[in-house]
């Protein structure tokens, strides 16, 4: 979801980092810079801006589960409401159809089917808000790098750069 302004964005870039202070204050060893990072490779921000850009690295979903909390850090007001409305969704929708099928008609079983595709579309959702703020600042970078939520792919040796052990790991 794109800012309507430049300033919304910087709010938004503020809030974040806010967060993620407060979240530090309580998380010993949680870093708050690539140079706080052991063996990390990048000195700063907008050198894995460049990297990503020459496309010697991607940047990658790295955890498999999604997390309501970093949902809720990450996300603009938009999506948060967007993404609540899938999963919901994806919940209620088959339960009612449940009930509806054995009250009014067998019919009401493809309701089933919205489970799959709404989670998907909560998780699209989700995706797409993680992505958009790691590469909003260094700081969230680094705090989505340290979290595990995202990792760096390495196109030239196929392995994913990840957090593990308080270093930075292959």
């Amino acid at each position: 979801m794109a800012y309507s302004s430049e300033q919304e964005r910087r709010g938004h870039i503020g809030k974040i980092e806010a967060e993620i202070e407060a979240i530090r204050e309580r998380v010993a060893g949680l870093p708050n810079s690539f140079a706080e990072i052991p063996g990390f490779p990048y000195r700063n921000h907008a050198e894995l801006i460049r990297e990503i850009e020459s496309k010697a690295v991607a940047v990658q979903k790295f955890s498999f589960d999604w997390n309501p909390g970093t949902l809720s850090l990450l996300a603009t007001s938009g999506e948060k409401v967007i993404s609540s409305v899938y999963l919901f969704g994806s919940y209620a929708l088959p339960l009612v159809g449940l009930v509806l099928t054995f009250v009014l008609s067998p019919w009401f079983l493809l309701a089933l089917l919205c489970f799959p595709w709404l989670s998907g579309k909560f998780r699209k959702v989700y995706t797409e808000a993680l992505f958009r703020a790691a590469f909003l600042s260094e700081k969230i970078f680094v705090f989505l790098f340290a979290t595990r939520q995202v990792g760096i792919y390495r196109r030239s040796s196929g392995r994913v750069l990840y957090f593990k052990d308080g270093e930075a790991t292959e």
